[in-house]
């Protein structure tokens, strides 16, 4: 699932992401197990060209879902 708002030169998108953790993260050995988590991403346009890009993730959902 994905949505895409544009507010003027400004984008934001949301979408469920299925990931399979394949490195270590924050010093969990990966699992070979697939994983579901929401992000938003938040980005600036200027002169055609993205000149800022912020991330939220819900990472208690990952942490949760890693066993930590």
């Amino acid at each position: 699932m994905e949505a895409v708002h544009r507010h003027g030169r400004d984008h934001a998108r949301g979408q469920q992401l299925f990931v399979t953790s394949a490195k270590e993260w924050f010093g969990v050995a990966p699992t070979s197990e697939t994983i579901e988590y929401a992000e938003h991403s938040f980005h600036k346009v200027r002169d055609g060209r993205f000149f800022e890009m912020n991330y939220l993730i819900d990472a208690q959902a990952v942490q949760r879902q890693l066993g930590m």
